[in-house]
C-alpha cells in the first residue's frame, strides 16, 4: 500500500499485503485486536460489517473474495508518550525546554523579573510586567515623608536622584540628605521658606554658597526688618536638590 508523506516513526504501523484465492473467507494475517485496519483492494473495510478479526491471527470476511483481491492490514503498534498531559488538567512540576532566550534580534523565551531585579535597575535579561514597572520605582529607590516635615527622595533609571524635605523654626539648619548623592550635586540645592503667621509673608530662606557636600548642605532663613534684615527663625523651609 503507497503511503502519502513522510514515513510513521516509532514502528507505528506495520503493512501486511495479502493476495487472495476466488471464494476465500479465511486469512491469515498478524495483527492486534482492537488496533487494527483492513482495505481490500484499497477500499476500507467495516469491522462491523466487512469482517471479524478478533484473535490476532485470522481475519474472516463476511463476503467471499473474488480471486486476484489484495488484503492489506494496518496495525497499529503500541505507543506511549512519557508524562504526557491530558487535553485538561494537569501539571507540569519542572521547567520547560523551549528556544533559547529572547534577545533584542532574536525571539524567544524571556523571563519575568523579580521585584528585587526590577528595583535595582540593572538586568537585561528579564521581561518588566505593569506591576514591576510601578515597583521599580519603589523600595530602596523611593522615600516619601510620612508627615509634613521630613525628607524624601526618588531615583530615575537614568541615574538622577531627587532628594526634597522641610523643616520648622529654626535659625540655621544643617540638611544631610536622606541619600548621599553618588558624584555630585547637578545643581545649587534650593531652599524657600513660609508658614503662618508673622513669617509667611516676610521670610524667605538661602542656603549657604559654599560648595554643598554630596551629603550634606547648610540652610539660614532670612527676614528682612525696617533696618535691614537678620537671620531669624521661620516656621517652615522647604528645600530641594538634585544630583547624581
Amino acid at each position: 500500500m503507497a503511503y502519502l508523506g513522510n514515513s510513521p516513526l516509532n514502528a507505528l504501523f506495520s503493512f501486511t499485503p495479502v493476495t487472495l484465492a476466488q471464494g476465500q473467507t479465511q486469512v491469515l494475517v498478524n495483527y492486534t485486536p482492537g488496533r487494527c485496519l483492513f482495505f481490500k483492494n484499497g477500499a476500507l473495510l467495516d469491522p462491523n460489517i466487512d469482517y471479524t478479526a478478533a484473535n490476532g491471527s485470522t481475519v474472516t470476511l463476511a463476503s467471499p473474495a473474488s480471486a486476484g483481491d489484495v488484503l492489506t492490514g494496518i496495525n497499529l503498534a503500541s505507543f506511549a508518550v512519557a508524562n504526557a498531559l491530558p487535553l485538561t488538567g494537569g501539571t507540569v512540576s519542572g521547567p520547560l525546554t523551549g528556544p533559547a532566550s529572547a534577545s533584542e534580534t532574536t525571539g524567544g523565551l524571556i523571563e519575568l523579573a523579580t521585584t528585587a531585579e526590577a528595583q535595582a535597575l540593572l538586568d537585561d535579561l528579564r521581561a518588566l510586567t505593569p506591576k514591576k514597572l510601578a515597583d521599580a520605582f519603589k523600595g530602596a529607590n523611593t522615600l516619601i515623608p510620612g508627615g509634613s516635615n521630613g525628607q524624601g527622595f526618588f531615583k530615575l533609571p537614568s541615574g538622577l536622584i531627587v532628594q526634597f524635605g522641610s523643616v520648622m523654626g529654626f535659625d540655621s539648619y544643617t540638611v544631610t540628605l536622606p541619600i548621599a548623592f553618588p558624584s555630585r550635586h547637578l545643581m545649587h540645592p534650593l531652599a524657600t521658606a513660609g508658614g503662618s503667621g508673622g513669617y509667611a509673608p516676610n521670610t524667605s530662606a538661602w542656603v549657604e554658597t559654599s560648595e554643598p557636600t554630596a551629603a550634606n548642605f547648610k540652610i539660614f532663613p532670612y527676614r528682612p526688618g525696617p533696618t535691614g534684615g537678620a537671620v531669624s527663625a521661620a516656621r517652615a523651609v522647604s528645600w530641594l536638590a538634585i544630583g547624581v
